[in-house]
């Protein structure tokens, strides 16, 4: 079956989730299957040019943005969600955000997006309006820093496999990661704990994760992720 490049189409839906990169989008997208949130479109920053999505990454908010501006269906959307890891530092990471706002103003000549928009608050005002998911909120990381704890328990549930697969792969990343921050470290760790919990795929990549197991690696129904499905459910009924 050949694979379908991603589009963004805000004729069928006015409110989109913009990832940092693919593994963000593929994730948000079983995250709201899972847990019945609706009417949400699902995109990442390589989404502003067309198939490889090359780069991609926090850094590319600032091309993704005007991209979707130029969308002949950009007056549709009311509900603009900017997914970041918080990373080491989420101040210093809002900052750069708002910076790319900015830029992306500049050049598009006009203000388009809010410049200001605040971590984990669900805006009034804007069109459309931007909202910032920032993740974990109030801890550093990122999207597999929650995955990685939750994959580990769940392998515990009847035994403490997880607890086992968690150790090998903290002796790894303790000895691979020096100096690395804490979102590149937990990439690594949740890579490694997906690849000893499902032996019949070892090269198992998070992009692809939702699609081959739904939610049988990761479920995405528990109390863990109770602050993103708050902030999605109340983004969804604006």
């Amino acid at each position: 079956m050949r694979w379908t490049p991603y589009q963004l189409n805000l004729s069928d839906y006015h409110k989109v989730i913009v990832g940092e990169g693919e593994s963000d989008r593929n994730f948000f997208a079983a995250f709201c299957r899972a847990n019945n949130v609706n009417g949400f479109g699902f995109a990442f920053t390589g989404m502003h040019t067309t198939e490889p999505y090359e780069p991609s990454g926090f850094g590319e908010f600032v091309r993704f943005l005007p991209a979707i501006e130029r969308l002949a269906s950009f007056n549709n959307l009311t509900d603009l969600i900017l997914v970041c890891d918080s990373g080491n530092d989420a101040a210093q990471r809002l900052r750069l955000l708002q910076q790319q706002i900015r830029r992306t103003n500049r050049r598009i000549g006009r203000q388009v997006f809010t410049e200001n928009p605040g971590a984990n608050v669900i805006a009034a005002n804007g069109m459309p309006r931007v909202h910032v998911l920032m993740i974990p909120n109030g801890h550093p990381g990122g999207i597999e820093t929650i995955c990685v704890d939750v994959a580990r328990d769940h392998q515990n549930v009847g035994g403490n496999r997880g607890t086992t697969i968690e150790g090998w792969v903290n002796t790894f990343a303790n000895s691979a990661c020096q100096n690395w921050t804490t979102e590149k470290c937990d990439k690594l760790r949740l890579q490694a704990f997906l690849s000893a919990a499902w032996d019949r795929k070892p090269d198992i990549h998070f992009s692809q994760l939702f699609d081959l197991t739904k939610d049988r690696l990761v479920p995405l129904t528990g109390a863990a992720f109770g602050d993103i499905r708050q902030f999605l459910r109340s983004v969804e009924a604006l």
